[in-house]
């Protein structure tokens, strides 16, 4: 199929928790996950691989006092991901593919769907927990703000110098299903209470 595209032709996608891409993508830019503080309100619910070479316009060049401001970046950090990455600051790298113009990512999943798919990576669904910033409480008794779904590379690194325990901001937790209680997911019998979802990035 897709011997018959034109060289140019290809999709891109983002590499969550990646400083380089695959051998089957080439590299656009490298960057950092970023996203607003898990405390405020407002602001968007996707997170942004921000680019490490940002260009500006001095026409626009606002100060923390102007009022044009009104939702700040945090870098994001791993949160329940394990010992070797947790409170480091996420990298990403957006990539592209060759020849191959379909992208999808399919959750719970580690393989591609078949061999006319490429497998781009594979990893973990993860997600942004917010809550309303009161006190001390638990932090999944008040998280109650929507947030975005992201497939983190399994071999997932961290910025360089980047390790800073217990330092707030943006953060980024492990998914899993709910099969208990009233909300539960319907057809929920071949997954896990508590098991953590996986997912592939597949092009073709």
């Amino acid at each position: 199929m897709s011997s018959s595209l034109p060289v140019y032709s290809g999709t891109n996608y983002i590499r969550w928790g990646k400083k380089s891409c695959p051998f089957t993508a080439k590299l656009i830019y490298e960057g950092q996950i970023v996203g607003k503080d898990h405390r405020a309100v407002g602001g968007g619910t996707n997170y942004l691989c921000l680019p490490d070479d940002p260009q500006y316009d001095l026409r626009y060049a606002f100060s923390n006092r102007n009022a044009a401001i009104g939702v700040f970046l945090r870098g994001t950090m791993y949160r329940g991901f394990g010992n070797t990455v947790i409170d480091g600051r996420v990298p990403c790298v957006a990539c592209e593919t060759n020849r191959r113009v379909n992208r999808i990512m399919i959750p719970a999943k580690t393989s591609c769907p078949s061999n006319d798919w490429t497998l781009e990576y594979q990893g973990f669904i993860m997600s942004m927990v917010e809550h309303n910033g009161q006190g001390d409480k638990d932090l999944f008794d008040d998280a109650f703000y929507a947030t975005s779904y992201v497939c983190v590379d399994s071999d997932a690194e961290i910025l360089p110098n980047s390790y800073q325990p217990h330092n707030d901001g943006s953060l980024i937790y492990m998914v899993g299903a709910d099969c208990s209680g009233i909300g539960a997911m319907r057809n929920c019998s071949p997954y896990k209470q508590g098991a953590v979802l996986l997912c592939v990035v597949c092009s073709k």
